[in-house]
């Protein structure tokens, strides 16, 4: 362990254990999912690879308003680009 005979300190209940793997991290990219998502669907019903999804939309110009990193924020019918 990191932190050795202080582990206590980083409750294991909460975010915290999450947090402080990103801050020991040394990695250039950290993913990281709650335990109660799910894949995600395309209107197609096709599974998306949301982490692609995700890092295409990062190197991506944002919308002022809202950025959503799994689809097309500019698509008709979105709701988020007012």
């Amino acid at each position: 362990h990191a932190l050795g005979n202080r582990s206590w300190i980083i409750s294991a209940r909460d975010a915290s254990i999450r947090n402080f793997g990103f801050l020991v991290s040394k990695k250039k990219y950290i993913l990281t999912m709650d335990d109660d998502t799910f894949p995600a669907r395309g209107p197609d019903g096709k599974m998306v690879n949301s982490f692609l999804e995700h890092y295409r939309n990062l190197q991506s110009n944002s919308t002022p308003s809202f950025f959503n990193t799994l689809y097309d924020p500019y698509r008709t019918g979105s709701d988020f680009v007012r």
